[in-house]
């Protein structure tokens, strides 16, 4: 739960490429598995709670 190796990629509520081992579930959360790294969305759509860059 470092989300040093980007291997539980999934899709959760439309945004790819999201890493499921640091995102606490919540109900009614829309999750999908992914096979490989996608483009993320633009920064603008992510929460910014979430976006541990804080860009």
């Amino acid at each position: 739960m470092m989300g040093a190796c980007f291997e539980c990629l999934v899709e959760i509520d439309g945004m790819p490429s999201r890493q499921s081992c640091l995102v606490t579930v919540q109900d009614g959360m829309r999750i999908h598995s992914q096979e490989g790294a996608r483009d993320l969305p633009p920064l603008s759509d992510l929460n910014p709670v979430e976006n541990a860059h804080g860009r």
